[in-house]
């Protein structure tokens, strides 16, 4: 559930209402994957009105 999300830690839920009109990243999917195995990197994965991109090396997030 969202809320028992909220105090894991590094964690940051925002959520905007309706109202809010438009903003920067409306449209756009974020995935963040992390593996069971410390060899194995976590990336991201992020979708955009102008194609995807996935970011594996520290200096790219």
């Amino acid at each position: 559930m969202l809320p028992d999300d909220a105090d894991r830690p590094g964690r940051t839920i925002q959520i905007l209402t309706f109202g809010a009109d438009e903003y920067g990243s409306m449209g756009s999917a974020l995935s963040v994957l992390t593996f069971p195995e410390p060899a194995d990197p976590g990336v991201v994965y992020v979708e955009t009105r102008a194609g995807s991109l996935t970011l594996g090396a520290i200096d790219e997030l």
